[in-house]
């Protein structure tokens, strides 16, 4: 059942069958790309989702909301999905009476956001956080506040290339991203010493200016690791790099405090790079 509350707002408590239906109620119109429900629960636990117009098929994956927790439900869509008709409250997985709020409920366009140039060079080194500025700039900061940037719904018009990327040193600019692009540098240094001729026939030849560029790009997979390993408290201990090459990985981690072991086929490579051998 549902009973209207203040400010346009509704209250709805589920049955306490298991997954049974409290309400369905229409949302959207013709040209909607987008649906945002905002729900509050204020007992038991609520299943919330987004329904096509046939009523059963699912826009968005059903959302659990708890009591005292407030979740905005939302679906962005495009030309290859159905729209966002119906909005349909349930009871959980379980026996007891559900009950939430319905705060609010928009329907229409989904905010788009052009990106300039620098944005887009950005989303190369972090989608995420380029993705959480762009929110910033479209959703108003009221809604924001309330469930944060991750789950609102948005869509980018990416510039066309080419684009103008930012310096390394404008883009790697944190303490930790400094260190890994200062031994990428300092490895790019010594390639002008670089003998292929005296490689082994089975190992693989690239020029030094491909090389100079693998070690640039490289950069970014190191940083995705260390920031991996500082998510899980990894932040010192031993590291072994089977396969090192170069070392871009090993000496980056060097340098931030991990002690590492590099191993490769060295042995193939004799003399043909010093820079291997520092």
């Amino acid at each position: 059942m549902s009973s209207p509350l203040a400010g346009g707002s509704g209250r709805i408590v589920t049955p306490a069958a298991p997954w049974h239906n409290a309400v369905a109620f229409p949302v959207g119109v013709d040209g909607t790309d987008g649906v945002l429900a905002l729900v509050e629960g204020r007992r038991g636990e609520v299943d919330v989702s987004l329904l096509a117009e046939d009523g059963s098929t699912p826009v968005s994956p059903g959302t659990a909301v708890a009591a005292e927790e407030t979740r905005l439900i939302g679906a962005a869509l495009d030309a290859a999905n159905p729209p966002a008709r119906w909005l349909m409250i349930r009871n959980g997985a379980q026996e007891n009476i559900s009950e939430c709020d319905v705060q609010a409920v928009f329907a229409g366009s989904v905010p788009v956001v052009e990106l300039t140039d620098h944005e887009a060079a950005r989303a190369l080194r972090n989608p995420g956080a380029a993705r959480e500025q762009c929110l910033r700039r479209a959703w108003p900061q009221d809604a924001i506040s309330v469930v944060g940037v991750r789950e609102l719904p948005l869509r980018v018009d990416p510039p066309r290339a080419p684009f103008a990327v930012p310096p390394p040193e404008e883009l790697w600019s944190g303490a930790m991203e400094a260190v890994v692009l200062g031994a990428a540098n300092d490895l790019i240094g010594p390639l002008d010493e670089f003998r292929p001729e005296a490689l082994e026939s089975h190992v693989a030849l690239l020029p030094n200016d491909a090389m100079r560029s693998y070690l640039r790009m490289n950069v970014v997979r190191v940083v995705r690791v260390v920031e991996l390993l500082q998510r899980r408290g990894v932040e010192w201990g031993a590291v072994l790099e089977v396969g090192a090459w170069f070392g871009s990985f090993a000496l980056a981690l060097r340098r931030l405090g991990y002690d590492v072991v590099a191993c490769d086929r060295y042995s193939s490579y004799g003399d043909g790079s010093t820079a291997m051998s520092r």
